[in-house]
């Protein structure tokens, strides 16, 4: 039970790290005067983001047989993988945003995370495993991606390359991804 919420926490959390909108958060955590509200903000939109991945990761598992979507979970996960690692040079370049920092934060996250690699491992974790303890684990991830984006990223631009947490992400994904197809005897 306890990897219910551990392994959503460490692959959503390592797959936000360097993220589009890790970078975003930081960016503008960078220009505003109070973080906490920024923090606010871009939470409130991944609840609502992941809890839409989540439901809709269990309703699937009404229609279609659990092990072929363990499959074809398997595979996303692995394509998900090369995909951040072929991603990996995306651009830092951000508008910079002149109003409440809770509500662009929100909306930094509400409108760029729908179909993001994150919600779709969110999804595949919710087939898997119990779904309130995905949304504990996928919350944490995000909150803790969030405030080292927002507390910390000054130092991680200067001490990490984003191309190096991009590929740490993406082999994690390529890594679940395997474990999927192995666990239903297609590896």
């Amino acid at each position: 039970m306890i990897q219910d919420f551990l392994i959503p926490l460490l692959v959503v959390g390592l797959g936000e790290l360097g993220d589009k909108t890790n970078i975003a958060v930081f960016l503008l955590a960078s220009k505003i005067k109070n973080p906490t509200h920024l923090f606010v903000g871009s939470m409130f939109a991944f609840l609502i983001v992941d809890g839409v991945a989540i439901l809709a990761g269990k309703w699937v598992t009404t229609l279609v047989p659990v092990h072929i979507i363990k499959i074809f979970g398997g595979v996303l996960f692995i394509l998900l993988g090369l995909w951040t690692l072929k991603n990996s040079k995306e651009e830092k370049k951000q508008k910079t945003w002149s109003y409440h920092p809770m509500i662009v934060g929100f909306l930094l996250i509400f409108l760029s995370e729908w179909g993001d690699k994150t919600q779709f491992a969110t999804a595949i974790l919710a087939t898997r495993y119990q779904p309130w303890l995905v949304l504990g684990g996928v919350m944490t991830g995000l909150a803790i991606a969030s405030l080292a984006a927002i507390w910390l990223g000054k130092f991680l631009s200067q001490k990490v390359e984003e191309k190096l947490l991009n590929k740490i992400a993406g082999v994690l994904f390529i890594v679940m991804g395997i474990v999927f197809l192995l666990s239903n005897g297609i590896l």
